[in-house]
């Protein structure tokens, strides 16, 4: 009997584990959670790229090509459209200047006719009066009168030249599209220096020439001085009538310097023409100026 229990117990396998629950034998504090990470559990599987591509079409690469020429084209128009719109800016703004210098040119023009015309007047009185033999020194300071005051004093025409010196200066008669226009203006002042500033050249030497050489051998400028010292008592007058106008009365001397004065009057006559001439191209010039350019 006791072999057949010992058989027994032998084929019932012995139960180690204890019948009590999982949470009785350890207790839940002791186990701790296992702790997910959401990293991981967003994690996206990324495949490695085909890198074997595919050979293009041509028409691809053309379209590629097409693509970057055209944005390559576009870019430079709009860089040439902004450049050409910036150019004309300035060309209007060269314009107004032109025009208040035009302006300002017409308005010497008509002063300097008008001051030269008279001395004209004056040089035509100093040619009647020397024709003369001078019978006083009353006349004779009146001849003096004439010459200093209209056969000396000269009146230049100054030219408003701030604009064309910046379209020189600044290459900017290429800024200017109208050719008819650039032309009309560089021939404007190429006509002011040879018509207007080289003639008032000569005149004004030529009244040099006939001051110094002729006229200082003839007058006494002392006579029509308005205050003169008297280096014996060396005290200053007023009163200069006293002094004699004349130094010579040499006819010879006074005929030619009477006919210096008619080739004097000669060109001063050509001088106020050219003014003239000068002041009608300036106002040609204004009024296509205003026309070409729409400027008031």
């Amino acid at each position: 009997m006791a072999a057949i229990a010992d058989e027994e117990h032998l084929d019932k396998p012995r139960n180690t584990q204890s019948d009590k629950p999982l949470e009785e034998i350890i207790p839940a504090k002791d186990i701790e959670p296992v702790k997910t990470n959401p990293e991981t559990e967003n994690m996206e599987v990324h495949h490695h790229p085909d890198l074997h591509h595919k050979p293009k079409k041509w028409k691809e690469y053309f379209l590629e090509f097409l693509m970057i020429f055209l944005a390559v084209t576009l870019g430079f128009f709009a860089e040439s459209y902004r450049e050409h719109l910036n150019e004309r800016s300035k060309e209007k703004e060269y314009m107004y200047s032109m025009v208040e210098d035009l302006k300002k040119d017409t308005s010497n023009f008509n002063r300097a006719i008008e001051i030269n015309k008279t001395f004209i007047t004056g040089i035509d009185s100093l040619i009647t009066i020397t024709s003369k033999p001078s019978t006083n020194n009353d006349t004779a300071l009146l001849e003096l009168k004439y010459f200093l005051g209209y056969c000396v004093s000269l009146y230049p025409v100054h030219f408003s030249d701030g604009t064309i010196s910046q379209l020189k200066n600044n290459d900017g008669l290429r800024l200017l599209q109208k050719e008819n226009i650039a032309e009309d203006i560089v021939s404007y002042y190429n006509q002011a220096k040879e018509r207007v500033e080289s003639q008032y050249s000569d005149l004004k030497q030529t009244s040099i020439n006939m001051s110094q050489n002729q006229a200082n051998h003839i007058f006494n400028y002392l006579a029509d001085a308005d205050e003169v010292i008297d280096p014996s008592f060396g005290h200053q007058y007023s009163d200069t009538s006293y002094i004699s106008a004349l130094i010579t009365n040499d006819r010879s001397a006074i005929i030619t310097l009477i006919n210096n004065t008619i080739v004097y009057r000669g060109i001063m006559t050509g001088y106020i023409h050219n003014i003239v001439s000068q002041k009608q191209s300036a106002i040609y010039l204004l009024a296509l100026i205003k026309k070409e350019y729409h400027l008031e």
